[in-house]
């Protein structure tokens, strides 16, 4: 008896050491990376409950520091159509960012600061694939004036994008434990490391209709789409119209896009785009109403199947100071607005 309370004593003891050891593996990561992680905060146009109209509301959300790209990586919904943006690092250095890279269809995007800091040590990207299921993780969780804090869990499973929005590109996004809120949006999920192994993102967790569940766009997915060939960045998000919708606004043809906001900063905002001005509701949805409706896009159609990729390939491949027009619906009637692209 003695030699078998001896045994799960012994069982019991490495387990402890091993569980200190894990926890021991983290805080030095934190301690490494923590100066990395960014509070961001950015102005955009968003609906005013007891008006229904337009007006300025600041955002606030995080990012992070990738080192061998001296950009911030973060959630696109917090950026997309911002009309300003700061970036604040530790040491309380805030500077300004501009949108370089987004997709809305994968939730990331990239800013480009106006000034580079030299006293802080970017993150490195880690390879998601390598992931398992109940590995340790942890984000650092940062506040204004506040030290930042460590909140740590684990992956709890590997979800398909399909199984959670149908115009998000196949990828698996990782699903976590951890204890987040509103403003993590846009931080890194961090492994044992230190390496950022994916970026929170709460508009997985609207999309797949699970408020109050944690998910991060993997890292590897990051690095594909905006790190190794940076998307073109619209400044604009809206609804695509289609079916009873499409019908509902009297469109020429069978799908548009709706435009609801767009950026100052946007390059479309030189063509005359119109962005919505009100809430409403059509067919039942909710959508933001009184803005231009884009049938093509340098004669690519949204009608066309698979045009959403077409025109998202297409405008990766456009130079500056080229010339890129839109064929719209406004008033009832169809237009078309033309301009050069200019940084």
């Amino acid at each position: 008896m003695n030699n078998l309370n001896s045994f799960f004593l012994g069982c019991l003891l490495f387990s402890a050491s091993l569980s200190m050891a894990n926890a021991d593996e983290r805080t030095d990561a934190f301690q490494r990376v923590k100066n990395s992680v960014v509070s961001i905060e950015a102005q955009q146009k968003g609906l005013a409950v007891s008006s229904g109209t337009l007006k300025d509301r600041l955002m606030r959300g995080s990012g992070v520091f990738i080192s061998d790209r001296s950009q911030i990586v973060t959630a696109a919904d917090l950026v997309q159509t911002a009309d300003w943006i700061e970036v604040t690092f530790m040491k309380n250095k805030t500077i300004s960012g501009r949108v370089q890279s987004s997709t809305m269809r994968v939730g990331i995007a990239t800013l480009d600061l106006e000034v580079l800091p030299t006293d802080v040590a970017g993150a490195k990207m880690g390879d998601s694939d390598k992931v398992q299921i109940g590995e340790r993780v942890f984000v650092v969780q940062v506040s204004s004036g506040m030290e930042p804090k460590m909140i740590a869990g684990r992956v709890t499973r590997r979800r398909k994008s399909g199984m959670m929005m149908e115009n998000f590109l196949p990828s698996d996004f990782l699903q976590t434990n951890l204890a987040l809120t509103r403003h993590d949006d846009g931080t890194a999920l961090f492994n044992a490391n230190g390496e950022v192994i994916g970026i929170i993102s709460n508009t997985l967790s609207s999309a797949a209709g699970l408020p109050g569940m944690n998910f991060a766009i993997p890292s590897n997915l990051l690095v594909e789409l905006l790190l190794k060939e940076p998307f073109f960045w619209s400044g604009v998000s809206g609804c695509m119209l289609s079916g009873s919708l499409a019908r509902s606004f009297q469109l020429p043809q069978e799908k548009g896009f709706l435009v609801e906001k767009i950026s100052d900063d946007s390059p479309f905002v030189k063509l005359g785009l119109h962005a919505g001005t009100k809430g409403g509701k059509v067919n039942g949805e909710s959508l933001i109403l009184g803005g231009d409706v884009v049938l093509a896009v340098d004669d690519i159609s949204l009608a066309k199947e698979n045009a959403a990729n077409e025109i998202r390939d297409h405008l990766k491949t456009v130079a500056k100071n080229s010339h890129v027009k839109l064929k719209i619906f406004r008033d009832g009637k169809t237009q078309e607005l033309a301009t050069t692209l200019q940084d």
